[in-house]
């Protein structure tokens, strides 16, 4: 099988439904925001490319939806976006209006499709010959 080296300094674009992270205004100060780690157990995609993002061993850009019920103004949009720009996320900012359009077609049609998708790279057809196809 044929080696593939990846450089890890090279970026490497991740584009996923929503980021990682959840964003909350901070209880003590209104004007100021938190950003907390916000994956299931059963995301396990997630936690392994997390693993790698906080070890700095490979340079992911991890665009998404920033996952929020209320909206923000283009001050806190920015402030918002240097506290994530820190983890390697660039958000995506849409209204629950904006979204649900985008949600209901991710998890009808694109979470289907592209979930437990298994690498290409990863089968064996060797055992195949032209006869069979």
């Amino acid at each position: 099988m044929e080696s593939h080296n990846v450089d890890p300094n090279e970026p490497k674009c991740i584009a996923s439904f929503l980021l990682p992270y959840t964003v909350s205004r901070d209880s003590k100060n209104k004007n100021a925001f938190k950003v907390k780690l916000s994956i299931s157990k059963h995301a396990i995609l997630y936690g392994s490319l997390l693993q790698l993002l906080n070890k700095k061993e490979q340079n992911f850009k991890w665009v998404g939806v920033v996952q929020s019920v209320e909206p923000y103004s283009d001050q806190e949009k920015t402030q918002i976006s240097e506290l994530l720009a820190d983890k390697g996320c660039y958000p995506i900012f849409m209204t629950m209006s904006e979204l649900l359009p985008y949600y209901n077609f991710y998890e009808n049609v694109m979470k289907t499709l592209f979930h437990n998708f298994k690498s290409l790279y990863e089968t064996d057809l060797t055992h195949l010959t032209h006869t069979e196809f």
